[in-house]
C-alpha cells in the first residue's frame, strides 16, 4: 500500500521569512509548497537548494517544493502569509477564486494597511472571507535563526481556540515553541508597533546615544503599544507575551533587524530615501506602521507622541534630535 504524504503547507512569499519558514516545516515533516513571486528564486531554490537573493549561506532542506503557480499553492489546507502587508491584499485577491472552506490561513507578517488602517486577519476576512478561518504568529523570531534551528519562541493566536492549539502542534519541535493565545489583535497591533520601537532605537544608535537612552526609549514607546492594544480590544497578557516585550527585545537592539538599521541609518545622517535605495531590498514594515499609525491616533483619539516624532523624522521633516527632545520633556512612564 502507497504511504500517503502528510497534509500539504504552502507559504506565500519566497522573502528570507517565508524560506526559513519552509525548512520549519519541512523538518518536522510536513510536505512544503514555497510559493516564490520570483522565477530565478524558485529555479535558484530547485537548483542549488539555497534562496541567494533572501537567505544567503543557508543550505535549504532538498524536500522543499518551490512553485510559482499560486492556484497550486492555494490547494493547501494549511495557507502560511509570508507577504509584506502593503501587497498582501493584491497577493489574496489571487486566492480567491481557489479558496475552500476547510484552509487555515496563518499571518506571519506584521503591520497595518494604509489607509484601511486593516490588520492582516482583516484582510483574510475581506478577500477570502469573513468565515476564514485565520491565526496569527508573531514573536522574537529572527529568520536565519529559524532557519539554522536556533531555540525560538514565539505567539500563536487566534480567536479560534482549536485552530490556534493545531497551529501550535504543526509547528513546535523541541527548538521551536508557540505560546497559545486566542488575542489574534492585541499580538498583530504589537507586532506591527515594535518595528516602530526598532526604527527610533536605531536612530537613537546612529545618533550616538548609548543603551540607557535606547532602553529608555523603549519602555516608554512599550507604553504606546500598550495605549493602542488596550484601545483596539487587545488583553493585558499579550504585553507580556513573546509577541510583545519578546519581539521588543528581539528587534531593537540588534543590527539583524531591518527596521532597527534602517534606523541606524537615519540616525548618522542619511536620507530616507537613501536609506530604502538599493536592490532587492527589504521592507521596512515599520515605515508602514508609522505612517497608519498618525490615522489611529486620530481614530482613537489619544496622543502618541514619540510615534509622531518618529514619523516626522522618516518623512523628513525633521532631525534625529526631535526625538531625545520629545522622550525627555516627558516624565518617563505614564
Amino acid at each position: 500500500m502507497r504511504e500517503q504524504r502528510p497534509p500539504a503547507c504552502a507559504i506565500l512569499g519566497d522573502g528570507a521569512f517565508g524560506t526559513a519558514f519552509a525548512t520549519l516545516l519541512t523538518n518536522n515533516g510536513h510536505r512544503t509548497l514555497l510559493w516564490c513571486f520570483n522565477e530565478d528564486v524558485a529555479q535558484n531554490i530547485r537548483e542549488n537548494q539555497e534562496n541567494r537573493r533572501f537567505l544567503p549561506g543557508i543550505k535549504l532542506p532538498s524536500a522543499i517544493e518551490p512553485i510559482t503557480n499560486i492556484a497550486e499553492a492555494c490547494a493547501a489546507p494549511w495557507i502560511f502569509i509570508a507577504t509584506p502587508v502593503p501587497f498582501m491584499r493584491s497577493i489574496l485577491k489571487q486566492c480567491t477564486p481557489f479558496a475552500k472552506a476547510h484552509q487555515s490561513w496563518v499571518c506571519l507578517n506584521k503591520g497595518i494597511e494604509q489607509g484601511t488602517l486593516c490588520l492582516p486577519t482583516e484582510i483574510i476576512a475581506q478577500e477570502i472571507g469573513p468565515r476564514a478561518k485565520n491565526a496569527v504568529l508573531s514573536g522574537p523570531s529572527f529568520a536565519r535563526d529559524i532557519a539554522t534551528a536556533q531555540p525560538t519562541v514565539v505567539s500563536v493566536a487566534s480567536k479560534n481556540k482549536r485552530l490556534a492549539s493545531n497551529l501550535a502542534s504543526l509547528l513546535n519541535n523541541t527548538f521551536f515553541a508557540c505560546v497559545v493565545s486566542n488575542d489574534p489583535i492585541g499580538t498583530q497591533y504589537a507586532g506591527a508597533l515594535k518595528n516602530g520601537c526598532a526604527i527610533g532605537t536605531g536612530i537613537l544608535a546612529g545618533a550616538g546615544y548609548g543603551h540607557n537612552t535606547q532602553v529608555r526609549f523603549a519602555l516608554q514607546y512599550l507604553e504606546e503599544i500598550k495605549a493602542l492594544v488596550l484601545a483596539s480590544g487587545g488583553k493585558w497578557a499579550t504585553l507580556y507575551s513573546p509577541a510583545t516585550i519578546g519581539d521588543v527585545i528581539l528587534s531593537c537592539f540588534t543590527v539583524q533587524s531591518r527596521n532597527y538599521r534602517f534606523g541606524l541609518s537615519i540616525g548618522k545622517g542619511e536620507t530616507t530615501s537613501e536609506s530604502l535605495n538599493g536592490p532587492h531590498r527589504p521592507t521596512i514594515e515599520g515605515v508602514n506602521t508609522l505612517l497608519a499609525l498618525q490615522q489611529l491616533e486620530t481614530k482613537h483619539g489619544f496622543y502618541l507622541p514619540l510615534s509622531i516624532a518618529l514619523t516626522e523624522i522618516v518623512e523628513g521633516r525633521a532631525a534625529p534630535q526631535t526625538l531625545i527632545d520629545t522622550l525627555c520633556s516627558r516624565i518617563y512612564l505614564s
